[in-house]
C-alpha cells in the first residue's frame, strides 16, 4: 500500500492509499483483450461441436468484468491521520463510506492488539472505536503505533486471534 509519513516533535501526518498498479484504462484494455481471446476460443470450440463452451465463456467474461468493477469501486479509498497542536483528525474513505473523527489527541487512546506478527489498531475517542491502518500491512501498523506513542496514549494488548 502506498503511504506517506511526516513526523516532527509537534506534528504527525500519515496518509495511506491502496496500491493500484493497473489504471482504469489498463483494466479496460486488459478486459477487452481477455474477452476477445475467450470469445475467439469459445467460437472455435462451438464450430467444432462443443457448443456448451460458449455460455460458460460469457459467464467467465461477466465474472472478470464484475471483479474489476468491485476493484474500481475502491480506487478512491484512503486513510489520513494528522496530529497538530495536540489535536487529531482521522479521515477515511472506503468505497462510498466517508468517515471523519477529530478531537483532542491527549484524550484519545490507540489500542494496539498484536499476536504472532499480526497487528490491529483501534483509535478510541469519546465512546467511538475506529479501526485504523486498514490499508497498511502488519509491520507498517506496528511502526505507526510506535511513532504515535509520543502524541497519543497507546495501549498494547496481546489478544488478537488469528
Amino acid at each position: 500500500m502506498a503511504h506517506t509519513l511526516a513526523i516532527d516533535e509537534q506534528r504527525f501526518s500519515c496518509e495511506a492509499t491502496p496500491n493500484r498498479s493497473l489504471t482504469a484504462v489498463g483494466r479496460q484494455l486488459w478486459l477487452s483483450m481477455v474477452a476477445i481471446t475467450i470469445l475467439f476460443l469459445a467460437t472455435a470450440a462451438t464450430l467444432i461441436g462443443a457448443w456448451p463452451v460458449l455460455p460458460f465463456a460469457g459467464l467467465e467474461i461477466f465474472l472478470i468484468w464484475f471483479a474489476f468493477g468491485r476493484i474500481a469501486a475502491h480506487d478512491a479509498d484512503f486513510e489520513t491521520l494528522k496530529i497538530e497542536n495536540a489535536m487529531f483528525v482521522l479521515q477515511s474513505q472506503n468505497g462510498k463510506k466517508h468517515f471523519l473523527l477529530s478531537g483532542n489527541a491527549q484524550w484519545a487512546i490507540l489500542e494496539c492488539k498484536t499476536r504472532a506478527n499480526r497487528c490491529a489498531l483501534t483509535l478510541r475517542y469519546r465512546g467511538q472505536a475506529v479501526k485504523i491502518g486498514q490499508l497498511l500491512n502488519d509491520v507498517e501498523r506496528i511502526n505507526l503505533a510506535m511513532r504515535l506513542k509520543k502524541m497519543i496514549r497507546v495501549q498494547h494488548l496481546e489478544e488478537l486471534t488469528q
